[in-house]
């Protein structure tokens, strides 16, 4: 992607959701990036340990081992730090502005569960 194009106004990067048991979930949403970090992780990474790891998680989580063979899988990729994405300042403010939003809602929502009534058994 050249300078022209990545100063160009592009669909969000991220999407943030807040989830129900209060995790917040973060994903990269914009198509180009989501290809440029595909790019980095296989550059980052050897390709038939990548493809191993495809396999084992394309198996059903009930399969004999299948646990094992996973961990075994992530050991063998070995450290790595592949680039999330590349953005600009205004992209990284709406970034922060929008995980500060998605933690407000998140404790905000832990505090009501907190005062509504409940039932409790009589003794």
């Amino acid at each position: 992607m050249n300078i022209d194009q990545f100063r160009k106004a592009r669909e969000p990067l991220f999407s943030i959701h807040n989830h129900s048991d209060g995790h917040i979930a973060l994903y990269l949403e914009e198509q180009d990036a989501v290809k440029d970090m595909l790019e980095d992780v296989v550059g980052n990474f050897d390709y038939k340990m990548l493809m191993e790891l495809q396999g084992i998680c394309a198996e059903s989580v009930k399969a004999e081992g299948h646990f094992d063979r996973l961990e075994t899988a992530r050991e063998n990729l070995g450290d790595g730090a592949p680039l999330l994405c590349s953005m600009t300042e205004q992209e990284a403010l709406i970034l922060a502005e929008d995980l500060i939003r998605a933690v407000k809602f998140a404790r905000i929502g832990r505090e009501v569960q907190g005062n509504y009534p409940s039932l409790k058994p009589v003794k």
